[in-house]
């Protein structure tokens, strides 16, 4: 993966799996992972809770960003898979709390799909950093 770097840093959890990363920096572009409402100290989803799980995935979006070097700002394109489409008022309100200063914000795909156990919201981003 010649001019490609995986973004590593405390508070970032593991991939659970060998060959995949947190999130690759390819030339001024970050490509984050599908991160879902997992505590990176306890590895445990944070609570059955829609608007818990979106606070946690944008909070380990933000640690990613600043290992990254970057912040929620750098963020050019979202998209949320959610498991009940209905939802996505609740997803809203926190995605306001999170880029409410961000202008622009990002774009923003938002998808129903099934997803496994208690997890009601996974979110991918791809943000640019300027070299």
């Amino acid at each position: 993966m010649s001019g490609q770097t995986a973004v590593t840093g405390e508070g970032i959890r593991p991939s659970h799996s060998k060959g995949l990363c947190p999130a690759v920096k390819a030339g001024d572009f970050i490509f984050l992972r599908g991160e879902t409402g997992r505590d990176p100290v306890t590895k445990e989803i944070v609570g059955p809770e829609l608007k818990d799980q979106a606070r946690q995935i944008l909070t380990n979006i933000a640690t990613v960003m600043k290992a990254a070097g970057g912040s929620l700002n750098d963020i050019v394109s979202a998209t949320v898979y959610l498991t009940d489409i209905h939802s996505a008022k609740e997803l809203n309100e926190v995605w306001e709390e999170f880029f409410q200063d961000c202008d622009p914000g990002p774009a923003r795909c938002t998808v129903q799909v099934t997803l496994n156990g208690i997890t009601k919201v996974e979110i991918q981003c791809v943000a640019y950093l300027k070299s």
